[in-house]
């Protein structure tokens, strides 16, 4: 049997189906090791499922792990969680104030610091490691976003164009004057993240990066960073091959998803135009969440969009596009993936649903999109 040109290759359903419409649901294409193989490519299944603890609440909207301790939040409470072999979970905290968002975490070492901050509903929450207690931290401005660097915790103030951060290791202590304001432009700040020691800031229309500059000033921003490309979605903010990837949006429009090339460097679109029509369908994209990971020679971006029927997957290793979604047989339709916050733990991919309270073990040895029971 000869070799079919082109069989083998990423999903690419263009606005005009007569040009192109070619699917890709459940699998990705992979390229073939040294040696001599059949062919050059071929196509590899996605990972399953196989659930890791329930949390008694959900949606899953965020995990985090450091040092062998992971945490979940999961509706309206903060887990501790463990093992499997040795807990399922435990809630330790009364009350969150419940978001329908996903949240961010931030922590430096717990030998010394032993603080764990989050936001939840605009508020921050601090958990302390060596107590074992969880404080609500009262703050005059809400918080949407946070992060860690050079000894201070981060945070981005909602609906604004400012950020603030805290004393020196001290999540428990936000002086008033300790907030910047961009000047570079006139938006908001969309997203925060902290990378490479540097703070990259997301606007609506723009992104500036600043740096840690020391004296009374703190941090400053970064001369010539200024970048002509915005975040569309907060939460699609993520970092994977030591480069930022996120859903952008400027003065001219919104849609594509871009990685960063560097400070001040032009980002480069990573979407193609399939991608982008289908990104187009959505009718509200600042709720698309995207979560990364590694795994095998292979990195991943994936997208979630909100009123799509799968979630979008870019391998940066092969510069291919994917999808994911799982089949409703009753419906007689597809339906987005299950996850859309990650975390590496206990030598484990474990993955929080969108949609329940259950943390999965995500793996390629479950069969592709298969939940194994």
């Amino acid at each position: 049997m000869g070799i079919l040109p082109g069989f083998v290759g990423p999903a690419s359903t263009l606005r005009s189906p007569n040009v192109n419409d070619e699917e890709l649901i459940n699998w990705m294409v992979s390229a073939a090791p040294s040696g001599t193989p059949k062919a050059p490519v071929w196509l590899c299944p996605t990972p399953g499922y196989h659930p890791f603890l329930a949390l008694g609440q959900g949606p899953v909207r965020g995990v985090f792990e450091q040092d062998g301790v992971a945490f979940a939040v999961g509706g309206g409470n903060l887990y501790k969680v463990l093992s499997r072999q040795i807990a399922r979970g435990i809630a330790i905290s009364p009350a969150i104030r419940t978001d329908t968002r996903p949240t961010t975490f931030a922590t430096f070492n717990k030998a010394t610091g032993h603080q764990l901050i989050f936001p939840s509903g605009n508020l921050l929450y601090l958990y302390d490691y060596v107590s074992d207690t969880l404080v609500n931290v009262p703050l005059d401005w809400p918080v949407t976003m946070v992060d860690f660097i050079d000894g201070r915790f981060l945070g981005l103030e909602a609906l604004t164009n400012k950020f603030h951060w805290s004393d020196l290791e001290n999540g428990l202590s936000w002086p008033s004057l300790n907030f910047a304001q961009l000047v570079q432009s006139s938006d908001n700040i969309v997203a925060l993240k902290a990378i490479h020691g540097q703070i990259w800031l997301w606007g609506t229309k723009t992104t500036v990066v600043w740096d840690d500059v020391g004296g009374l000033q703190v941090f400053a921003p970064i001369p010539g960073s200024l970048m002509q490309q915005g975040c569309a979605a907060a939460f699609s903010v993520q970092v994977i091959d030591n480069a930022p990837f996120w859903l952008g949006s400027n003065e001219f429009g919104a849609g594509k998803v871009y990685r960063g090339q560097g400070v001040g460097a032009v980002p480069i679109v990573v979407s193609t135009s399939a991608v982008d029509y289908d990104i187009s369908k959505a009718h509200d994209l600042s709720g698309c969440v995207a979560f990364t990971y590694e795994q095998e020679e292979h990195a991943f971006y994936v997208l979630y969009i909100p009123g799509r029927p799968w979630h979008w997957a870019y391998d940066v290793t092969t510069r291919e596009w994917h999808k994911r979604a799982r089949w409703d047989p009753v419906a007689m339709q597809w339906t987005p993936d299950l996850p859309w916050v990650h975390m590496y733990a206990f030598g484990k991919h474990l993955v929080g649903a969108r949609n329940s309270d259950v943390l999965y073990e995500m793996s390629v040895n479950f069969g592709s999109n298969r939940v194994v029971v």
